[in-house]
């Protein structure tokens, strides 16, 4: 992020080449996310503060009163440099926008590809696959069987004594608070189900969050641990109803996407990732 700001800064000025010729970039970057910065106040007044709605009301018309004048006066200069601010912000919104309904698509596939854990578990019993010593942890990013674990079965016919489904959910708030971080569940034959829930201002340490399943009646141990993960591959050759250069772009910023090691912080020497390839 910080490369693609140095370059754009450096763009920025060998094309409009003084600071007379940004000042229509400038004002209408700075009218639009006053404007913008109003409508938020009101979304957090009315949904989190809980105001009556006639004073929200209130409040964003003396605001957006103020915001959407100078706005109106700055829109007279978009072909005088402000098309580059908006250009900017349609770009990071077709960004934003793709990420969130690839993600969206993906996770309705897989969801759709995976069994229920129950059925998966009833498998197991009818197999009598054999149990070897430690724990096994397999990221879910929903409440169906891992894809992780179905392959893990199918390739080594053997399973773990303890088993953790792991899933990592971020909520609304910036920082949850430490009595709801982790909720476990218990399933039959050695399987739990962890959920940790995590603020969008808060890193994922999974295994300093796990130290708390202890708690709860899980037996762990880090050091007789293995992590097992997905790596997603996206290919823009499906059938999903998406434009096709949206599916080439999603796919792309998958690729540049943090993997789970780095994400959940987890130690390389213990984990196992099983490749899967999804079409958008």
């Amino acid at each position: 992020i910080n490369s693609i700001m140095a370059v754009g800064c450096v763009v920025t000025v060998l094309l409009f080449q003084s600071s007379t010729g940004l000042a229509g970039a400038y004002g209408i970057a700075v009218s639009a996310d006053m404007g913008i910065t109003s409508v938020m106040f009101a979304v957090v007044a009315r949904r989190l503060w809980r105001w009556r709605r006639r004073y929200v009301i209130a409040a964003l018309a003396a605001f957006l009163s103020v915001d959407l004048l100078f706005l109106a006066a700055n829109s007279l200069k978009i072909f005088a440099g402000g098309w580059f601010a908006l250009a900017i912000g349609l770009a990071g919104a077709i960004v934003l926008l793709t990420w969130l309904q690839g993600s969206a698509l993906v996770a309705r596939k897989l969801v759709d590809d995976t069994r229920n854990i129950h059925v998966f578990l009833a498998t197991l019993w009818a197999q009598v696959v054999p149990r070897v010593p430690g724990t096994a942890v397999f990221l879910a990013g929903n409440r169906n069987t891992p894809y992780s674990l179905v392959a893990f079965v199918e390739h080594s016919h053997v399973l773990h004594q303890q088993v953790i489904l792991l899933s990592v959910v971020t909520g609304i708030l910036p920082i949850v608070p430490e009595h709801r971080k982790v909720h476990v569940e218990w399933l039959p034959d050695g399987f739990w189900r962890v959920t940790i829930h995590l603020g969008f201002m808060e890193e994922p340490d999974v295994p300093k969050l796990l130290e708390r399943v202890r708690a709860h009646g899980v037996k762990w141990d880090p050091e007789s641990t293995t992590y097992f993960a997905r790596r997603l591959v996206v290919r823009p050759t499906g059938d999903m109803p998406m434009a096709r250069w949206r599916k080439r772009l999603f796919a792309s910023l998958t690729r540049g996407a943090a993997d789970s090691i780095r994400f959940f912080n987890l130690p390389p020497e213990r984990v196992v990732e099983f490749g899967t390839q999804v079409e958008v």
